[in-house]
């Protein structure tokens, strides 16, 4: 069936995201695999393939290959929680997922270019396929795909196994599809209805300053194409190590892409003779990876924030709230279950992305998940003190653009006028206070620390004149982790993160400190002997490091961030985690 595309929601688009970082591994178990590697067309010998030219559409499905099983009936049921718990090693990066038309559930290893198959409702993978002559020279072993006859397709990003591999539905014995060997970055892969394949190149070059993303398409009668080339698909910045487009669905007529560097989820159109139509934007995620759609046309995105953006088909967004049924660590992949699993949703946890955090993959009931629509009435207003609000720091630019994708209206503010009448007005009307690290201290108002206000503080020396440390300053870093406090651990502001924690990924020059009072709740703390507290708040109505009254919550972030290539999915956790405790969200 064809329906309207859905219409966005948000009005902040994003200009940069978090890096998501895995950590580095090495090979994995071995499988069956062919030698040397082998490059095919899209579809097997046995199957008819198109006399339509490449770029336009089929005019019926393909016929199912002549080896492939018939489909069949699944009969148990996924009961909602850990699916798999892979062991912390080089099996435990897990990213793509996808379901057959039999229920039987795949993913991909990242760093050892295997796919594990389960049945359904079952907790025991096997080994259904292998890349062959693998290699963990590149980012790793990303997206999966099932067309309607059984077969599985992978995409790998690497030096030299790189492209969009298939793997046979009966032997799983894995070949490369003709030309996406050209590929720059292959990120997600689909399949729709007449057995045409979409994949996302998350890198595929530059224009000028700008970094460009693709989709390519792969014809029944091949070979691969690029489909579409698109800034909406890249990185702003081309030299960029975040990754562009990424995840993707199909519906009839209609693309749904991720782009994680750019922290939102577009809809392209397919036109009627095949050909790409002007990407729209949907929604605004905080660094979006896997997207899905429902039997009922509702899309699913996974967000770097732990959690699951549900798009109705009126626009409306909600979001799971991941607990005990769903436990989210990073997710990259999901997809909707068949059968007696079509109810359940899938998830992959980017588990060394979450510095070891699990499980690998998880089921729930999406019928009962708890998804909270997001607010009609208005987002919270937040005032965000600058250093220059008329040419804005780029890292200002970065936090105005995340905190309005987390719902959050911000007006900047510079730091001289914080002194003025209107500055003061404007301050007190808001609903939250946040104080850039680009400020100049000594031009910012004394009143500040008296301001009734939810407040977050980015500028360290400032803590002191705020009452929230009686010392304050930078401490040589050279590291990439903060140490979070277990004696916190169960403190909304620590986002259920615990140990050593890879806040940046690459090492950082200082880190802010404060000594801070009795009454502080230490979150997290800098490397160095002593550990210097790093990440810190108050209640409202506690006593701070002054001996003053905190007049309303009060927080102080771990920054400065050198630059926005350095920070790692951790600080997204974190920010956000303070943003919703400081508005009364947690």
């Amino acid at each position: 069936m064809k329906r309207p595309l859905l219409t966005k929601h948000r009005a902040a688009i994003l200009a940069g995201t978090f890096a998501l970082i895995a950590a580095s591994c090495g090979s994995g178990d071995e499988s069956t695999t062919s030698d040397p590697v082998a490059t095919v067309a899209a579809t097997s010998p046995a199957t008819p393939t198109s006399e339509a030219p490449p770029g336009s559409e089929p005019e019926a499905s393909p016929v199912p290959d002549s080896n492939c099983p018939p489909a069949a009936s699944n009969s148990e049921s996924q009961p909602s929680g850990v699916v798999v718990d892979l062991p912390d090693d080089d099996s435990g990066y897990t990213e793509g997922v996808v379901v057959d038309r039999s229920g039987n559930v795949f993913v991909s290893l990242i760093r050892t270019g295997t796919v594990l198959e389960l049945a359904p409702g079952s907790d025991e993978p096997e080994v259904f396929g292998q890349i062959p002559d693998w290699s963990d020279d590149g980012v790793g072993f990303l997206g999966l795909a099932a067309d309607e006859v059984g077969n599985i397709y992978g995409a790998a990003a690497s030096d030299t196994t790189a492209g969009i591999w298939k793997f046979d539905c009966v032997s799983g014995v894995a070949t490369r599809i003709a030309g996406t060997e050209e590929m720059v970055f292959a990120n997600g892969v689909v399949v729709d209805q007449t057995g045409i394949i979409y994949a996302t190149d998350a890198d595929s070059g530059a224009d000028g300053d700008t970094g460009l993303g693709a989709i390519w398409r792969i014809d029944t009668d091949g070979p691969a194409t690029k489909w579409l080339e698109s800034a909406a698909l890249g990185s702003a910045d081309p030299d960029s190590e975040l990754p562009g487009a990424n995840g993707l669905a199909v519906d009839d007529d209609v693309i749904y892409v991720a782009n994680t560097a750019q922290s939102l989820v577009l809809a392209i159109p397919i036109l009627p003779d095949g050909s790409p139509g002007d990407p729209t934007t949907i929604v605004d995620v905080v660094a979006p990876d896997g997207v899905t759609l429902d039997a009922d046309g509702r899309l699913y995105v996974t967000s770097a924030l732990n959690e699951i953006v549900r798009v109705d088909l009126d626009g409306t967004v909600a979001r799971l709230a991941a607990g005990p049924d769903a436990p989210l660590a990073c997710p990259t992949s999901l997809v909707v279950g068949a059968g007696t699993t079509a109810g359940t949703m899938y998830v992959t946890n980017l588990d060394g992305g979450c510095d070891g955090a699990g499980p690998d993959l998880v089921a729930f009931d999406i019928k009962t998940a708890p998804f909270v629509t997001d607010a009609a009435d208005g987002p919270p207003e937040a005032l965000f003190v600058v250093g220059d609000a008329a040419n804005p720091d780029p890292l200002d630019q970065f936090l105005v653009d995340i905190a309005g994708s987390n719902d959050i209206a911000v007006t900047l503010l510079d730091d001289d006028e914080t002194n003025t009448a209107d500055g003061q007005s404007a301050l007190q009307a808001s609903d939250l206070v946040m104080i850039s690290g680009s400020v100049d201290p000594s031009t910012v108002s004394a009143d500040l620390a008296a301001l009734a206000v939810p407040l977050i503080n980015l500028a360290g020396e400032l803590s002191v004149d705020l009452g929230m440390a009686t010392e304050s300053g930078e401490t040589p870093s050279g590291e990439t982790w903060i140490a979070m406090n277990p004696d916190t651990a169960d403190h909304p502001l620590a986002a259920q993160l615990e140990g050593q924690q890879d806040a940046y990924s690459a090492p950082v020059d200082a880190l802010n400190f404060g000594v801070v009072g009795d009454q502080a709740i230490v979150i997290a703390t800098a490397p160095g002997a002593p550990p210097l507290t790093a990440h810190y708040a108050y209640e409202a109505g506690t006593v701070m490091a002054d001996g003053t009254t905190a007049p309303a919550r009060r927080h102080a972030s771990y920054a400065p961030l050198e630059s926005l290539s350095s920070v790692s999915g951790i600080s997204a956790v974190l920010f956000f985690a303070g943003i919703d405790w400081l508005l009364g969200r947690t």
